[in-house]
């Protein structure tokens, strides 16, 4: 198949347009002939019901062909990369920041995932079936401008709670009542905590608690409960890929995180 998804749904619009007129001539006529009807005139009758009738096959004919254009296969247009291709050339068109990294799409603060099985395009999750590329798009440019439901303190809160339940090998027999900087912990043994209770994972997959890490990154003055202050720095670890927390950010820029520390004046 050479024409992209673009093309085909624009060439069956005009079809269905096209059966969308000769619909309306033919209900026109039709109202034209219940008028009549109603009061006798029966010339205007006779004229309005064979117009109805050419209206009608005209409306058929197009619906007809239509249906029968319309073959498109999009399970194998997802799988060979082709909607991908077409979905960012679009993105770029409409000045939307959509990257594509290892298979995986970012549409910052979003995550996307193609799902020729279940004909959608995940979006955090969730479903979306409007597939159009051009209509895509300007769904997530909407979703972008609205405003982050993103609860740093929740989190940095709970992520302070879980790094105190660490095991004492990780911190180094660090307690809350040591002053300074803390040791650093691994994040991702931090997600493990998080999420230990059966299907937490699906629930609060990784890289949606990268992208939050991320989100609190940059509120770097938020402070915990008791006045701590954190810290993400990224040195020990960052050559071991499954302790690594990767997230393209809205200017396409890769950003890792390791470890987290907290730091008590």
């Amino acid at each position: 198949m050479d024409s992209s998804l673009e093309q085909e749904l624009n060439a069956l619009e005009n079809q269905l347009a096209a059966a969308s007129r000769a619909a309306a001539s033919a209900l026109a006529e039709l109202k034209k002939a219940r008028r009549s009807a109603k009061a006798g005139q029966l010339r205007d009758l006779s004229r309005s019901l064979a117009e109805g009738r050419r209206a009608a096959k005209r409306f058929s004919e197009e619906l007809a062909t239509a249906d029968s254009s319309w073959k498109f296969e999009l399970e194998p247009y997802f799988a060979d990369g082709r909607y991908l291709k077409e979905l960012l050339q679009e993105a770029e068109r409409a000045g939307l920041e959509l990257f594509e990294r290892d298979g995986r799409l970012y549409c910052f603060p979003m995550l996307l995932a193609l799902s020729a099985k279940d004909v959608a395009v995940m979006v955090d999750r969730k479903p979306e079936r409007r597939l159009r590329p051009r209509e895509l798009v300007r769904l997530l440019l909407a979703r972008q401008k609205r405003p982050q439901r993103f609860n740093g303190q929740k989190l940095l809160d709970t992520l302070f709670d879980a790094y105190r339940r660490l095991d004492r090998r990780v911190l180094r027999d660090w307690t809350p009542e040591v002053r300074g900087n803390g040791p650093v912990a691994p994040l991702i043994k931090i997600y493990e905590l998080l999420t230990l209770l059966p299907g937490s994972e699906r629930e609060y997959p990784k890289e949606e608690f990268a992208r939050d890490i991320h989100l609190l990154d940059k509120q770097p003055d938020l402070r915990t409960k008791d006045g701590r202050r954190f810290a993400l720095p990224a040195a020990t670890g960052t050559k071991v890929t499954g302790q690594r927390l990767t997230v393209v950010d809205q200017q396409g820029c890769e950003k890792i995180y390791v470890g987290i520390r907290f730091d008590k004046e």
